[in-house]
């Protein structure tokens, strides 16, 4: 996972995957929740890595990539992902004193 720590919501992350196998990486899925995930538009796919540009809540759960070689072997690995969200408008207003700090 990167960048490793809690995972805040909208803040692009990297889920990478590989194994030291010796044959050739033939092909690599992932899954969420136990369903494929299609790479394209929110989740791009490259070299055993899934970038997840906006994470949301609906993200969090079990992902599990599947890497499948050229001698027919597959080798799996589950990663279990929570995400902080915040849980209000999602534009919120935030207000402070003049000259006061606000995150």
């Amino acid at each position: 996972l990167s960048p490793s720590g809690p995972v805040v919501e909208n803040e692009q992350l990297l889920l990478s995957c590989n194994s030291s196998h010796q044959a050739s990486l033939v092909e690599t899925c992932w899954f969420h929740n136990g369903r494929l995930v299609p790479t394209s538009g929110t989740f791009c796919s490259s070299h055993g890595a899934l970038s997840i540009l906006r994470p949301a809540m609906s993200d969090e759960g079990s992902w599990c990539c599947q890497l499948r070689y050229s001698d027919n072997k597959i080798i799996s690995t589950t990663y279990n992902l929570q995400i902080l969200g915040f849980d209000g408008p999602t534009n919120p207003v935030v207000y402070a004193a003049a000259g006061s700090a606000a995150d």
